[in-house]
């Protein structure tokens, strides 16, 4: 019984350190560590927008990409297809 209230005293005495050691219990204080901590939880708020914002980009300019590639390779609207002598078509004339 006096072991566990030993224990129980010095966990008593040990708890204001624990505390003082958290962030938010200290953040009255005005250090480089404060600012620190608040740089941190910045980016670590914006690192998700930033990811899914760089995966919106990055699709938005493959699709762009992939746009210019099939009209580039599209006739001209206004080609006429020219049938080939054995009736395939080989390729589009402007008319």
């Amino acid at each position: 019984r006096g072991v566990v209230a030993a224990l129980v005293v010095t966990l008593a005495l040990a708890a204001p350190r624990v505390a003082h050691a958290c962030y938010v219990c200290m953040s009255g204080r005005e250090d480089d560590s404060g600012r620190a901590f608040l740089l941190g939880s910045v980016l670590l708020s914006v690192l998700p927008f930033a990811l899914f914002g760089g995966i919106a980009l990055w699709i938005w300019r493959r699709v762009r990409a992939a746009e210019r590639e099939r009209a580039a390779s599209e006739p001209p609207r206004g080609a006429a297809r020219v049938p080939a002598p054995d009736g395939e078509e080989i390729g589009a004339r402007p008319v």
